[in-house]
């Protein structure tokens, strides 16, 4: 049974998502972590279809400013998990195929 959230009636088959932050008293910059979460979320196969959620979005769900999710997309670029596609969006890479 779905517990019942209040103002929400009415909703049902939503999925609630709570929302994550980073740990703003870490000496790991803001960047590496957002980088790192990002990372685990990609490994676990999360957006192989379709792009990256906006980065308003994604400051929006971290709590952090744009320069971070602009810092740490650009970490990942650099590691080649992903790749932008100017006005349409950012993508996760594909693995080469093993043959």
């Amino acid at each position: 049974m779905r517990p019942k959230l209040p103002g929400r009636q009415g909703l049902s088959g939503l999925i609630y998502v709570v929302s994550v932050t980073v740990d703003r008293g870490s000496p790991t910059p803001a960047y590496e972590q957002l980088a790192s979460a990002l990372r685990a979320r990609i490994a676990e196969g999360e957006w192989s279809h379709g792009p990256l959620p906006s980065v308003k979005a994604l400051q929006d769900d971290y709590g952090v400013g744009r320069e971070t999710v602009l810092r740490a997309i650009d970490t990942l670029r650099a590691e080649r998990l992903l790749f932008t596609v100017p006005r349409r969006g950012t993508y996760v890479a594909q693995a080469p195929e093993r043959r």
